[in-house]
């Protein structure tokens, strides 16, 4: 079976509307007021953006569960992505505003593997952080939005967790540093 991702329904068609039969039975519309443009995102004290729900989502980021991550002296909040159908949809169709450096999404697998990701429908470049099962980062690696090449973990991993790109290296993040989460994480399939 094959999920399609952003489908919306055809617009409907317009109704056909009788002509008046002379100029004084035309009622004068008010010009609809301009949609008010929305404000930049701002974020919240705790250093994580607002949500907003996306369309073109299943897995809305305010509806996902979340823990604290802790890499050295540097703490985050991490979406939890712990079955097949939210850890395929990942980052896809977020945008820069929808989250910060504080945040983080942990892509849950249960035990040490060999694994790819790839950037399909992800609009914004994005550190990778692989973690074996003990928890210790085993490859960091920068993905470019959209590229459909395959980024391997090089090492069997347990958790792969996805950062706004050049942040690991803004922090001096490296392979074998120890990753703490907030509280034990297992995959639901």
């Amino acid at each position: 079976m094959m999920a399609l991702v952003g489908c919306q329904p055809a617009a409907e068609a317009p109704v056909a509307q009788e002509e008046p039969s002379t100029a004084s039975q035309v009622a004068q519309q008010p010009e609809p007021a301009p949609a008010p443009t929305p404000e930049p995102e701002q974020a919240k004290p705790d250093g994580t953006a607002k949500t907003r729900n996306n369309p073109l989502r299943f897995n809305q980021l305010a509806d996902l569960e979340t823990t604290a991550v802790r890499i050295g002296k540097h703490e985050f909040v991490g979406w939890i992505m712990d079955d097949n159908n939210k850890r395929m949809e990942g980052m896809m169709h977020l945008e820069a505003q929808d989250f910060t450096e504080k945040q983080c999404m942990i892509f849950v697998y249960g035990q040490d593997q060999q694994m790819s990701f790839w950037m399909k429908n992800t609009l914004v470049d994005l550190d990778i952080v692989f973690v074996n099962s003990k928890n210790n980062i085993v490859h960091i690696a920068t993905m470019k939005s959209k590229d459909e090449t395959l980024v391997p973990s090089k090492l069997p991993s347990a958790y792969a967790i996805e950062f706004k790109a050049g942040l690991m290296k803004k922090l001096a993040i490296k392979p074998g540093m120890k990753v703490e989460f907030g509280k034990p994480l297992t995959s639901k399939d």
